[in-house]
């Protein structure tokens, strides 16, 4: 019997700061506000459709996300502001 892999992490952002920027990640990510106030920007592009792990862009070592994307709108009228309690889901 196998399971899947489940990946947590969790972030400690200064007010009027970034954890991360821009990118794209290989795997679904559920985001859980639970203390504090957050904006997210969530863009309308995909950097890439489905990725691996090696095709991840916007991190450490990698290419960082192009100007088409970053260029192509946002989702949302704008931006995603979480409080606590509330939840994000990006596939």
């Amino acid at each position: 019997l196998t399971f899947p892999h489940v990946y947590a992490n969790s972030y400690l952002t200064p007010p009027r700061s970034s954890a991360v920027k821009s990118h794209s990640d290989d795997r679904d990510v559920l985001v859980i506000q639970v203390l504090g106030r957050k904006n997210w920007k969530v863009y309308k592009t995909v950097p890439v459709s489905f990725p691996f792990a090696n095709e991840q862009v916007g991190k450490e070592g990698r290419p960082p996300v192009s100007r088409e994307v970053l260029d192509g709108g946002i989702c949302f009228d704008g931006k995603v502001s979480l409080e606590p309690g509330h939840v994000l889901y990006m596939p």
